[in-house]
């Protein structure tokens, strides 16, 4: 079973909608080290509705109720980021990249997103999200494209 929820600030405001099947997980992940609202003891959430039996049954009312609210869907969000991909070609993971750690010292050049990921271990879509600003860090890594710098 599925749920719909939002995070609401002290202030009564609503910051994110959201689907999980397991809220305390998904809740634990928003607060994480890498989570969009990590350090925020203002942060609770509310299940708006529950007993969707399909994943797709609750995107479809995650993005109603976020369109109702002036969010930008997920669906919006999910075909912005595809457009990014394919306005980058198949090129994407090619860039050259520099690595720091989270003390900003230079772990080293990568001539890819690819070489960064087989050298650290760290899957390419992870790297991929820091270098694109959707992350902060990832696996106590920073990483910054080349022509960005």
């Amino acid at each position: 079973m599925y749920v719909v929820y939002q995070l609401i600030n002290e202030k009564g405001e609503i910051e994110y909608v959201g689907h999980t099947s397991n809220m305390i997980k998904r809740f634990r992940v928003h607060k994480c080290k890498n989570g969009k609202f990590h350090n925020r003891k203002d942060i609770s959430y509310e299940i708006v509705k529950s007993g969707f039996n399909t994943k797709l049954e609750a995107l479809d009312y995650e993005c109603k109720l976020q369109k109702e609210l002036g969010f930008e869907t997920d669906i919006e969000k999910s075909s912005r980021f595809c457009k990014s991909i394919q306005e980058k070609g198949t090129d994407a993971k090619r860039i050259a990249i520099i690595g720091y750690d989270l003390l900003g010292n230079e772990i080293g050049i990568f001539s890819s997103i690819l070489e960064a990921s087989q050298k650290l271990k760290i899957h390419t879509s992870l790297i991929w999200n820091v270098v694109n600003g959707h992350q902060k860090s990832t696996k106590n890594f920073v990483f910054k494209s080349l022509e960005n710098l």
